[in-house]
């Protein structure tokens, strides 16, 4: 299965059509300091909540509606500082984001905040 999936990576390599989807999880293996997208919703809850985690807010599920209510109840600078503040302040791309980008994949999406893949 896997000398398969190594077949189609290179297929895709050599025609040009290698794609990566990259998310918070490639910037938590590049830098352990980076959350994860649910590290930076449990900040929010928290803040929604005032620190009670029994509170309906606290438990909400859909990462939308704790966005905007968030945003709702602090307002847009609020929400925009409190998730931006979840992140390092410096974070330096490391061998992963090196190898990642040797490939010359024809395009790379990603739902990240850092700047790994235009650092370089």
């Amino acid at each position: 299965m896997i000398n398969r999936d190594y077949e189609t990576i290179y297929e895709a390599l050599k025609k040009n059509k290698l794609a990566f989807f990259i998310g918070s999880g490639f910037s938590k293996a590049e830098c352990a300091d980076y959350p994860l997208w649910n590290d930076v919703l449990e900040t929010l809850k928290l803040d929604l909540a005032e620190g009670n985690t029994k509170d309906s807010l606290y438990r909400e599920t859909d990462a939308l509606k704790i966005a905007q209510f968030h945003r709702l109840k602090f307002g847009k600078g609020t929400t925009k500082k409190t998730t931006k503040n979840a992140f390092p302040k410096v974070a330096v791309p490391g061998d992963l984001t090196k190898r990642l980008l040797n490939l010359y994949p024809h395009c790379i999406v990603t739902t990240n905040w850092d700047r790994f893949l235009i650092m370089l």
